[in-house]
């Protein structure tokens, strides 16, 4: 019985995937377009501390849109000599804010400033403020072979890459799906930066985290489908990051901090 209502379930996602069903948004409604003002097109991103975060926020706020940077804290990851956070705030269009992804408290004032932001119309503009899109860029990443990793790191793993993903896209779907069924905007978009460790394992914790991820992204889309919201994946490989500058080093200390018995099963005898 299992298995037939797996394939029944199956076959309903193809289905819906091929035909639209069950389609909510009206297209025969007059879609404002916002692409004329981009200030009034918000993008909120996640892990702006440093690398590709970082610099989707500097490159999109020059390009006019109005984007809220969730910021680790204040003085940005891999302990950075520069205040992040003080340097994105100072720049045009940007709203820095302090986001753990993985603290409810923090995804929630991000919530709470973007809707502030949505509702501050000006009076004699006829274009309201929309949210255009979110990122979710924020990861972390626990290198070595599953034998070399306690349970923590698992878990850390899937509380920032997969859990936290999850939390911060349904804090603001509810956004997303109301101006798609109002008609106030349908060229919404979610991007989830996932690695190409969700595609092909390289390592226990991370990848575990990331097929997770790219599973969820799968699925999210095809349930946005019918709202018109877009859902893309990112799979990076080995980019010039902070945490990718910081591959071998982790991975060096992950193995001198091996007992001594697992260090002489894995080729250090000393």
């Amino acid at each position: 019985m299992v298995g037939i209502g797996h394939a029944i379930y199956t076959l309903y996602l193809i289905y819906q995937y091929l035909t639209s069903i069950g389609k909510v948004v009206d297209t025969s409604k007059t879609i404002i377009d916002a692409t004329k003002s981009k200030n009034k097109l918000g993008i909120i991103i996640t892990g702006c501390d440093s690398g590709f975060g970082y610099n989707a926020a500097i490159s999109l706020s020059k390009l006019g849109y109005t984007v809220f940077a969730g910021c680790y804290s204040e003085q940005g990851s891999y302990n950075s000599s520069e205040n992040i956070f003080s340097k994105l705030n100072d720049m045009d269009n940007i709203i820095a804010l302090k986001m753990d992804v993985t603290d409810e408290k923090d995804v929630k004032f991000a919530f709470e400033k973007v809707s502030s932001w949505l509702a501050d119309a000006d009076a004699d503009d006829t274009r309201p403020k929309v949210l255009h899109g979110l990122i979710n860029n924020a990861g972390t990443g626990a290198l070595g072979f599953i034998d070399w990793n306690d349970l923590s790191a698992f878990r850390e793993s899937m509380e920032v890459n997969y859990f936290a993903m999850i939390q911060v896209t349904k804090t603001f779907l509810p956004i997303f799906k109301s101006q798609a069924c109002e008609g106030t905007y349908s060229n919404s978009r979610i991007i989830n930066i996932v690695s190409v460790a969700g595609l092909v394992p390289l390592s226990g914790p991370y990848s575990g985290s990331k097929f997770a991820a790219e599973a969820f992204s799968n699925l999210l889309r095809q349930e946005l489908k019918s709202f018109n919201i877009s859902v893309v994946t990112m799979n990076p490989t080995f980019h010039k990051t902070p945490m990718a500058d910081q591959i071998v080093s982790n991975f060096e200390e992950k193995f001198n901090n091996l007992r001594p018995d697992l260090k002489k099963q894995y080729g250090d005898g000393e």
